[in-house]
């Protein structure tokens, strides 16, 4: 969870959350909650006053070790409270890591800005983070991309993946392909490849089941909804 956190934002002098750790920026949440059996890990946004952290603080040293993945920290009306969210936008999900190397069964690339010809249809929108999310894999159907894996986040330590598949392409196995050969690339360098997700998210889900990722924790993070 330490490293998760690590390479999902960027902090301060004093660890306080100053946006997303992603080449295009990006705000991060008020408060981070990090729930894992072996202790929990949790952070703040550098705005908050003293305070309100030290009032989070102090629920967050409460929440029991032992708990429902699938259910809200016991604190999360508190937390709402304290942060008097008007319109809260809650993301609650779980988190893996890959402990091995995963082999690919589909044909597959290793691709940079020099094959954005490969992405195209529901994939175009990556193009541009070809250059800054690296390793950037596809799932290869018929010469052309039917899936996407990349490090969004990237840290010395640990790198999350970033996963799509192409509409045409879903049920293929394509996702599942593509993060087994992002996997291998990420541990080569040294790094832990991590992968999470939303609970509403379960073909996400289904895909980390099949992998044999390692659950490690729950993501539970508070941000105020920004209006349309």
């Amino acid at each position: 969870m330490r490293r998760h956190l690590a390479a999902l934002y960027k902090a301060d002098t004093q660890g306080r959350l100053s946006g997303l750790n992603q080449w295009d920026g990006g705000a991060a949440p008020l408060f981070h909650l990090g729930r894992t059996e072996h202790g929990h890990r949790w952070c703040f946004h550098m705005d908050l006053d003293t305070k309100t952290i030290k009032e989070l603080n102090g629920f967050c040293a409460r929440e029991p070790a032992h708990f429902d993945p699938a259910e809200p920290p016991l604190f999360h009306q508190e937390y709402l409270r304290v942060l008097n969210l008007r319109q809260p936008k809650i993301w609650t999900g779980p988190a893996y890591w890959l402990d091995t190397d995963p082999s690919p069964d589909q044909p597959w690339q290793q691709i940079d800005q020099s094959h954005s010809h490969l992405l195209s249809g529901d994939l175009t929108p990556w193009i541009p983070d070809l250059a800054h999310r690296q390793p950037f894999v596809v799932s290869m159907q018929q010469g052309r991309a039917a899936a996407v894996c990349a490090s969004v986040r990237i840290h010395p330590q640990a790198h999350e993946a970033g996963v799509e598949t192409a509409q045409n392409a879903r049920r293929e196995g394509h996702a599942m392909n593509a993060v087994a050969a992002w996997a291998r690339l990420v541990r080569a360098q040294g790094a832990v490849p991590l992968y999470s997700t939303a609970w509403e998210n379960t073909a996400s889900q289904a895909t980390a089941r099949k992998l044999q990722m390692r659950a490690y924790g729950v993501d539970y993070h508070l941000s105020e909804t920004q209006p349309a």
